[in-house]
């Protein structure tokens, strides 16, 4: 099995995450990177970038209180 890691970018591009893991191909470690956290995640096999994940966030609104 070959080994991955997923690089989880933050605001400014830098990596804030990074997990080392296993997996049988390429889709196997996209599907089980698209599992963590994160707006901007990477999964790379060595030095080759597989696949890059763009996801969205939301941030719930709280309503402002009243002083």
């Amino acid at each position: 099995m070959p080994d991955y890691r997923t690089c989880v970018r933050g605001d400014g591009g830098a990596i804030t995450r990074s997990y080392n893991f296993t997996a049988a191909d390429d889709d196997q470690a996209v599907e089980r990177s698209g599992s963590i956290e994160g707006a901007r995640i990477e999964v790379w096999q060595g030095d080759r970038l597989v696949k890059r994940l763009e996801q969205s966030v939301t941030v719930q609104q709280f309503p402002r209180r009243r002083y």
